[in-house]
């Protein structure tokens, strides 16, 4: 129970993340409904697509990953394809949390506390103090995620309570509906948790039944979240504010405190905010870590995992002490990762397998299901790619 607990909140913590910040940015022009619409849609495919994975994942080893998972299913093609789109997204993901997470490290330290530090060492600073966790392992990360999220859950709940009063309804009937494909590759981004699934597979189990549970809970928990935040800021702030934050790449408290002052909001946001990237940061972090090790074949040892450390966290911290504003970047190339590996692959992966293997866990819908959600993705991954080449 315990571990189904853990399981649950990981991919909850993992899927509300730093891509959470950037949906009332990237979504306030198309207005609440349209966006609410184009949420819920993103989440149905992609939990269809979780439940491939998981089905994948299912008939591979222990300690493996997404590397063997399309090597024995789409063969050394696929598994060079899905290697370089899988690192590339991962990196993506830890640049982008990094890069937040260092920002309201460093905000937190010179508005709060009154230390006079640097960005750069805020990010070494946040790099090591979490980094450790990961160095420890699953069950560390399981423990500080619990912890976390509850102040993360309380700090959300929180700040909807202080900021509904203040809500404009007839901000959120606003509709451009002409605008809803402007924020997909965001939407498709905070969805993204399945990443964590092959390390859930062993640290489960292999429990279909409490596989199943935490992906439902789990992967839903972050739809109902979404929902509440967008009404909150769409309700609150105009339009024009969202525009500017969008084109300067503003972290939302940032635009609260720009917008409302000096407020009990601002404070409690800027903790949900720090609370969403950490949640997200370690659970893509120890992904990226077990995807190495499996790729290449590194042991788990205290050598291993000090040598794995290096190689997940040294890259994005070259790149985040390059670029400091590279938040939406990241999550905007990741967006199209994301489409690739999370929503393309998995019908890919599951159709193969099905073709060798009759036995064991499948998920209902047959073929028609697959290739819908297939289309789907590949009519997605069209638009983001015309979206980020245009910008």
């Amino acid at each position: 129970m315990r571990r189904l607990l853990g399981s649950t909140l990981l991919i909850a913590g993992t899927t509300i993340g730093a891509a959470m910040l950037a949906l009332p940015i990237d979504t306030g022009a198309m207005g609440f409904f349209p966006a609410a619409a184009l949420f819920i849609v993103v989440w149905l495919a992609l939990m269809a697509t979780a439940f491939y994975f998981m089905e994948v994942a299912l008939h591979t080893p222990k300690d493996s990953n997404m590397i063997t998972m399309a090597g024995q299913t789409l063969g050394p093609l696929g598994m060079g394809l899905c290697t370089v789109v899988y690192i590339l997204l991962l990196y993506a993901l830890v640049c982008s949390y990094l890069s937040g997470g260092a920002s309201a490290f460093h905000s937190a330290a010179v508005g709060w506390l009154g230390a006079d530090i640097s960005f750069s060492f805020a990010v070494i600073l946040f790099s090591l103090l979490f980094g450790t966790f990961i160095y420890l392992g699953t069950a560390s990360v399981d423990r500080v995620n619990q912890i976390l999220f509850l102040g993360l859950v309380l700090s959300f709940f929180l700040m909807f309570g202080l900021s509904l009063p203040k809500v404009d309804g007839t901000k959120l009937l606003a509709s451009r509906p002409h605008n809803i494909w402007s924020g997909i590759a965001i939407a498709v981004t905070s969805f993204g948790f399945h990443i964590v699934i092959p390390t859930l597979r062993d640290y489960l189990g292999r429990n279909i039944v409490a596989m199943r549970k935490a992906l439902w809970i789990g992967g839903s928990l972050p739809l109902l979240f979404y929902l509440m935040w967008n009404a909150s800021f769409l309700g609150i702030l105009p339009s024009y504010e969202i525009e500017r934050a969008l084109q300067q790449s503003e972290l939302p408290q940032v635009l609260l405190q720009r917008y409302l002052g000096s407020s009990a909001i601002v404070t409690i946001a800027s903790l949900f905010s720090f609370f969403a990237i950490i949640t997200s940061f370690l659970g893509v972090s120890i992904s990226l870590l077990d995807f190495i090790a499996d790729g290449l074949k590194i042991r788990k040892g205290r050598i291993g995992r000090l040598a794995l450390c290096l190689l997940v966290f040294i890259p994005p911290i070259a790149f985040v002490l390059s670029d400091p504003k590279g938040f939406y970047k990241a999550l905007r190339f990741g967006g199209i990762m994301v489409t690739i590996l999370l929503g393309v692959f998995p019908p890919l992966m599951v159709l193969a397998q099905r073709k060798k293997k009759r036995s064991g866990y499948r998920v209902p819908g047959g073929r028609f299901l697959i290739y819908a959600v297939l289309v789907f993705f590949l009519a997605v991954l069209a638009v983001t790619i015309s979206l980020v080449c245009s910008n």
